[in-house]
């Protein structure tokens, strides 16, 4: 199980108005394990916009397969989603199917890969 917070401060100029905003996402992700190569996840976020009293939201599930060590590609579908320019591009967050690759790094896998690069 992992959980997630961000948080952002915006300043902003339009047509010499000055606005200002506080933005906080919160979420979570938990996966289980399948067999030893296979897994399944559930995540959500809340995306608030403070001042305004506004939420987005993200919910949906995913599976995922180790290709190799360390080494993870998911496909997973959000029921609900939202674009939000800074938090987006960290985590799929729209509505509609994604794939996503992940990677474990280590002190351990990082001495294994330089031990391969170097035979």
């Amino acid at each position: 199980m992992s959980l997630q917070y961000g948080a952002k401060q915006l300043l902003e100029t339009i047509n010499q108005q000055s606005y200002e905003s506080f933005i906080d996402l919160m979420g979570f992700e938990t996966r289980y394990d399948l067999t030893k190569s296979w897994d399944i996840g559930l995540h959500g976020n809340a995306l608030h916009a403070r001042k305004l009293n506004q939420y987005d939201y993200r919910s949906g599930v995913s599976i995922g397969h180790s290709v190799a060590k360390n080494i993870w590609i998911s496909l997973g579908y959000n029921f609900t989603g939202f674009r939000d320019q800074d938090f987006s591009s960290s985590n799929y967050t729209s509505k509609g199917v994604f794939l996503r690759f992940r990677m474990k790094f280590d002190q351990a896998s990082v001495r294994d890969a330089v031990k391969w690069a170097g035979q």
